[in-house]
Formats: structure tokens, C-alpha cells, sequence
């Protein structure tokens, strides 16, 4: 079991993938608001964060830089997005995975679990 923030400006997104991965046993919390990504990350502490690279008022790049430059977070980052040319950029640019909008639920199941494995082995 991981604990995943999702970070989302769509409730209904936030909600269905909640329940999602809280079927396949991981702990979620949920964010709609780009200002309060940060204050959940440092209150949860998730293993991994599923962010929408499109949130309104977010500047993907710099978050995902802000985020890397802080060597004491041992965070999985995985973003999602339609657009594929920004989903591979993001990953180039250091999230760890990238995520096509709208993404399935078997495969969003099946990359967390590759990316958890992936982290105890480099553990």
C-alpha cells in the first residue's frame, strides 16, 4: 500500500481516481487547489503524487523543479496530461512517469505498482 496525493483541479476526476486506487488498497488524499499541493505534500508525506499538469495557476515546469531541488524528498511524481509532446517534456524534465488524459484504469493500477516496485529495488 502507497499513500498517493492527487492533485487536480476536476472534482470528478479527483474523486473516481481516489476510488480507483483505494480499491487496489493505497491511501489517498486529494487536492483542487494549486496554493495547497506543497502544505499536503509536507502534511501527508505521499510516496507518490499524481499531478495534472494543466492546473489552473500552476507552472508545471518550475513546480517540477522546485520539487527535485529538494534532495530530502524521496517523492514519485507522475503527470498527466492530453497533450503527449508536454507529457514527454515533463518527464525529461523529471517526473518520473507521464500519464495520457484521459488514462485507464488498469494501466494507471499497473504504473503505480512498476513505480513502487522501481523504488524498493533502488531503496
Amino acid at each position: 500500500m502507497a499513500k498517493i496525493l492527487i492533485a487536480d483541479d476536476d472534482p470528478s476526476i479527483l474523486e473516481s481516481t481516489s476510488a480507483l486506487l483505494e480499491l487496489y488498497g493505497h491511501d489517498t488524499t486529494t487536492v483542487q487547489e494549486v496554493g495547497q499541493i506543497h502544505d499536503r505534500i509536507e502534511e501527508v508525506g505521499p510516496d507518490i503524487l499524481l499531478q495534472d499538469a494543466r492546473m489552473p495557476g500552476l507552472d508545471v515546469d518550475a513546480f517540477l523543479e522546485g520539487l527535485r531541488s529538494d534532495d530530502s524528498r524521496d517523492l514519485v511524481v507522475v503527470v498527466f496530461t492530453g497533450d503527449d509532446e508536454m507529457r514527454e517534456r515533463l518527464v525529461q524534465a523529471g517526473a518520473d512517469a507521464g500519464l495520457a488524459k484521459p488514462f485507464d484504469p488498469p494501466e494507471l493500477a499497473a504504473l503505480i505498482d512498476r513505480l513502487l516496485s522501481e523504488r524498493k529495488k533502488g531503496a
